[in-house]
């Protein structure tokens, strides 16, 4: 992180947006600091300190103005979640100065260069890529918490979208037709691309090939999947967004979670299978299924949420089908769109974890047979 305090080259369009949160006065001695990883989205995150209340807080950028709807229902979500009783979550933080704005929009500030934000309360803590089983069961009961009291947040989503099944039907169904994503032969005689990314991109073909993944996903685009339904659930919970604090050596307590960012309405299977998920792939033992691996993590889930034990079969393939989907949309993006991310060691990081789970992955989804598989 480089510390940025106040004024920096860009301090007045931050202090002004600053003052609807905090006001005129305060704003001025806050101190910024930009978080050395950005995020893959590459919207700007400041991280804040408040010399007058000693507390800290996080200024993040929103997409675009057409996500407007959905980050204030992403922010009505966290209220009622946090008025349940889940005070780990982060408080998003209210504008005084657009108290007249409707309460949806109250919470999001556009700046001088049309740049909305907004700011919310710093959850205390750190992401292990690697805790202890009971710290993990920690951090699933508290997902089962979640997910138990948010069936009560009746409101809307305002936007229709597809669930991630039917997304993954549709991608399984594309991938049959047109094969694994590969770098064209026109932008390779340009020779601008990461070697390593293109290798990598080979090594996956040959993988998914060599298991038959043609025929295998045309069999999963035609799959119904019965899982639990559809209520408001996280969508993008993964390790790094599971907070905890170190009391010794040895005991990690869990802290809290972060970035609702990409909330919506989807089955819970889809944020139990993200979380564990994440964990089992920094794990080194792809081979294994999530609940041999993680047992004490889908029993504290089940205590907090219900989820029956049958579903743990619905979890694996979300899981299973995720690494193949996912690496394939990685070399989409990267090799066919030509896209840049800002944090590209990060990216490199997520590939190779998912490059060496795709055999099994593969494997188990090969396995399946007929049209329909219950939990």
């Amino acid at each position: 992180m480089t510390s940025t305090p106040f004024p920096s080259p860009d301090s007045s369009s931050l202090v002004s947006t600053l003052a609807h949160f905090f006001g005129p006065a305060r704003s001025l001695k806050i101190t910024a600091v930009r978080p050395g990883q950005q995020g893959f989205s590459g919207n700007p995150i400041w991280c804040l300190h408040d010399p007058v209340t000693d507390k800290r807080y996080v200024l993040k950028a929103v997409g675009t103005a057409a996500d407007l709807p959905q980050v204030a229902w992403r922010h009505a979500f966290i209220e009622h979640l946090r008025e349940q009783g889940l005070d780990w979550l982060p408080q998003v933080c209210t504008c005084p100065t657009r108290s007249g704005q409707p309460a949806a929009f109250s919470r999001l500030v556009q700046d001088t260069a049309g740049t909305h934000w907004q700011c919310l309360t710093w959850v205390p803590g750190e992401p292990l890529p690697a805790p202890k089983p009971d710290s993990v069961a920690h951090a699933t009961a508290a997902l089962g918490r979640l997910h138990r009291l948010g069936r009560s947040f009746r409101q809307p989503f305002p936007t229709p979208r597809e669930d991630g099944w039917t997304l993954r039907q549709r991608q399984f169904m594309r991938l049959a037709t047109e094969g694994w994503p590969s770098l064209p032969v026109e932008m390779a005689e340009r020779n601008t691309y990461d070697s390593e990314i293109v290798r990598w991109s080979a090594e996956a073909a040959t993988i998914y090939h060599g298991h038959r993944g043609n025929a295998v996903a045309t069999r999963l685009a035609g799959l119904r999947l019965d899982v639990p339904l559809a209520q408001p659930v996280l969508r993008d919970i993964w390790w790094g967004h599971v907070m905890f604090q170190m009391q010794s050596q040895t005991e990690q307590l869990f802290s809290g979670m972060i970035d609702f960012d990409a909330a919506a309405v989807d089955t819970p299977v889809t944020d139990m299978a993200r979380l564990v998920g994440s964990w089992h792939l920094m794990s080194g033992n792809p081979e294994m299924l999530l609940c041999d691996r993680w047992p004490e993590a889908f029993l504290a889930y089940e205590e907090g949420a219900g989820l029956p034990k049958p579903s743990l079969w619905a979890v694996q393939i979300y899981h299973d089908t995720a690494i193949v989907c996912g690496l394939a949309r990685w070399f989409e993006w990267l090799l066919q769109e030509g896209r840049v991310f800002p944090d590209m060691p990060a990216v490199k990081c997520r590939i190779e974890g998912l490059l060496r789970a795709l055999p099994a992955a593969l494997q188990r989804l090969g396995e399946i047979s007929g049209d329909r598989l219950l939990p």
